[in-house]
């Protein structure tokens, strides 16, 4: 466990290399920061290893969304593609569509994925592209300004701007026909300066969530209306000056580089009162519940231990009580020599295999 600690903490440093104060409401829940027992909030794990040929090599995976059926559909930003997988990993179908033509699009800046169809958001173009799970064109949307997620609901496409479009409003409505129904969550100013990763988190009861760079507020949202659920406040040694859209995101990002603060909750899940949200602190991603009724709270790190080895992956959001997260395959093998994988011969995950999914079963 010491060498495996040892490892731990070399690929954690290794991540950071790479990557006026605002007022507390009384009403503010406050984390509490000495560590809880990740046993407390993790019940259980598993992880799908993702079927790899030459023609399906992912680059990474930038979004992960499950439907309703279990398939895995996988945004692959550096490729511009979206692949989809079975419930057990293996491959099924590919968007990949790049071009200048009404059917393409210049890049994939995110995706969603309703009952038929796969909605491709292209920033640069100011458009979806609508296509069929086997990847047939069907129809295109043109969009009067610059977004950089979106959700799609059983009615209503949701668009979000990252406080960088003319609109100078983070959150926009559009009917599946494309007429603008509704606009939420104003900002000053155009920052033209985008964060990972999505605002979105959509809920298994039907709820959809929104968290934002430099707001430690989650919101609900739908077509009609936007309100606070929770204000989290995070005891930290430095805070998010409450002037940040005058200081602008570039001086921002550097200002803030090494400071000993939370600068976004990065995903949240709710059920029954109670909500988990997992944000970036003190080089670690960690995961705190919270009871909104009790205002109770319990927090852990995320880093491995013996019964959870791979829980550092990289967070791609909650699915249906679970924290999903991915790891390059040669990163696991560095961890576990003797991973198995079923997509292989020799029942052994390779270094040059497609990430590897893992799910950890959350406490509720």
């Amino acid at each position: 466990m010491k060498k495996f600690m040892l490892l731990f903490v070399c690929f954690q440093l290794c991540l950071s290399c790479q990557h006026k104060q605002r007022d507390i409401s009384p009403n503010t829940i406050q984390i509490n920061f000495e560590q809880g027992v990740v046993e407390d909030l993790i019940n259980s794990y598993t992880y799908i290893a993702l079927e790899t040929s030459d023609d399906i090599l992912l680059s990474g995976i930038d979004k992960l969304y499950i439907d309703e059926e279990n398939n895995l559909y996988i945004l692959d930003k550096k490729n511009f593609t979206v692949q989809i997988y079975s419930d057990k990993g293996f491959f099924l179908n590919k968007i990949s569509k790049r071009g200048d033509g009404p059917e393409e699009y210049h890049d994939a800046s995110d995706f969603c994925v309703d009952k038929e169809y796969v909605y491709i958001l292209s920033r640069v173009d100011k458009k979806i592209v609508k296509y069929t799970k086997d990847s047939r064109f069907v129809d295109y949307m043109s969009l009067d300004d610059y977004y950089d997620y979106t959700h799609v609901d059983e009615d209503f496409i949701y668009l979000y701007s990252n406080y960088s479009n003319n609109k100078q409003k983070n959150l926009v409505i559009y009917s599946k026909e494309g007429k603008e129904i509704n606009s939420f969550l104003p900002f000053e100013r155009n920052q033209s300066f985008s964060y990972p990763p999505t605002p979105f988190n959509r809920q298994s009861n039907g709820n959809l969530l929104i968290t934002q760079q430099y707001d430690h507020r989650v919101y609900q949202a739908c077509k009609d209306s936007v309100h606070t659920i929770a204000t989290i406040g995070f005891n930290t040694k430095d805070r998010i000056p409450s002037d940040f859209e005058e200081i602008g995101f570039d001086k921002l990002y550097k200002d803030l580089a090494n400071k000993s603060l939370v600068k976004r909750i990065n995903y949240v899940c709710e059920k029954n009162d109670k909500i988990y949200i997992l944000y970036h602190y003190n080089y670690t991603n960690n995961l705190s519940f919270i009871d909104l009724t009790t205002k109770g709270t319990l927090t852990c790190s995320l880093s491995p231990t013996d019964k959870y080895p791979f829980l550092f992956s990289e967070p791609l959001g909650f699915h249906n009580d679970y924290l999903i997260g991915h790891l390059h395959a040669s990163i696991v093998l560095m961890f576990d020599p003797q991973f198995k994988s079923d997509k292989n011969e020799g029942g052994l995950l390779s270094e040059e295999d497609n990430p590897v999914i893992f799910f950890h079963k959350i406490a509720f």
